[in-house]
């Protein structure tokens, strides 16, 4: 198992502490995770913004080529990947 912590149980009485114990641990981290899925997701002129991105077309260009993730909620209104914005600059960053 790793480096999971083993438990031995010998009570309900223990068995309820251990696995508030283990929440206690646990929680934290899943609402983090969740909290970034949420604030994932911004308007496309922010993503532009975010790029450095100034021509509409060359925006559509990247989402037509699925350089970034796109969310279409219905025909004028979509939504688009922050971290996939993030992702694609790292991807052209380059050294100096």
């Amino acid at each position: 198992m790793g480096d999971k912590e083993h438990i031995i149980v010998s009570t309900e009485k223990d068995l309820g502490a251990a696995i508030k114990r283990q929440l206690a641990e646990i929680l934290p981290e899943l609402i983090n995770e969740l909290k970034d899925t949420e604030n994932d997701w911004i308007k496309p002129d922010e993503a532009m913004d975010l790029l450095n991105i100034r021509s509409k077309s060359h925006f559509w260009s990247i989402k037509s080529q699925n350089l970034i993730r796109v969310s279409k909620m219905s025909r004028k209104v979509e939504l688009i990947s922050k971290s996939s914005c993030l992702e694609y600059i790292e991807k052209h960053a380059k050294s100096i």
